[in-house]
C-alpha cells in the first residue's frame, strides 16, 4: 500500500510539473489601441534618442484585444490605463512596451502626410481636463535621429502585449 501511495504522489508530482508550462504559456496576452485628433514628437533635450511623445484630444478609451485563442476584447478609461501601468508581475513599468504610431494629416488641398514610427515608451502622464497623454519614447531603430518637432495629425498608437496587466473593466478577466 505505501509503494502504491508514493507511485500516486509521484505521478501527481509528474502531471504538475509536466502542465504547469502549458498553464503559462496559455495566459493571453492583450494589445491595446490609443487614438488622438493630434500630437507631437519633440526631442528631449537632456538624453540622446529619447523624445517626448505628446497626443491631443485622446479619447477617453483604450481598446484592448488579445490574440487567438482566447480573444478577449474591451475597453477601458485611459485613466484606468495609465494607472494600471505600474500593476502586475510583468507590468509596463517593469518592461516598457512598444508602441507602432500611425498618423495622417490631411490638408485642405487634400494632400495627406503619413508619418510612421516604432518606439519603446514609458512613463505615461494623462491629462483629463486636457485629454493629453504624453510619453517617453526611444525610437527601437537607433538609426532614427528627429532633429525638429513632428506635428501629428490623426493619430493611432498600438502598443504590444502585456501579461501581467489586471484589467478592471473585463468580465472574468484578472491578473494573468
Amino acid at each position: 500500500m505505501r509503494k502504491f501511495h508514493q507511485l500516486l504522489i509521484t505521478i501527481l508530482a509528474f502531471t504538475l510539473i509536466m502542465l504547469t508550462p502549458t498553464c503559462f504559456a496559455n495566459k493571453p496576452k492583450l494589445l491595446f489601441v490609443q487614438t488622438a485628433q493630434s500630437g507631437t514628437v519633440t526631442k528631449m533635450s537632456n538624453y540622446p534618442n529619447k523624445y517626448k511623445l505628446q497626443l491631443n484630444n485622446v479619447t477617453g478609451y483604450v481598446t484592448y484585444f488579445s490574440d487567438r485563442p482566447n480573444r478577449i476584447t474591451g475597453l477601458m478609461t485611459t485613466n484606468d490605463f495609465v494607472t494600471y501601468w505600474n500593476k502586475g508581475a510583468s507590468s509596463f513599468a517593469k518592461d516598457n512596451p512598444n508602441a507602432g504610431l500611425e498618423s495622417v494629416t490631411i490638408n485642405s488641398l487634400k494632400k495627406t502626410k503619413n508619418v510612421s514610427f516604432v518606439f519603446e515608451i514609458s512613463n505615461p502622464i494623462y491629462n483629463h481636463k486636457n485629454r493629453t497623454i504624453t510619453y517617453t519614447a526611444k525610437p527601437l531603430n537607433k538609426n532614427i535621429r528627429i532633429t525638429k518637432p513632428i506635428k501629428l495629425g490623426y493619430t493611432s498608437i498600438f502598443i504590444d502585449d502585456v501579461s501581467g496587466m489586471i484589467i478592471g473593466a473585463c468580465e472574468n478577466c484578472g491578473e494573468w
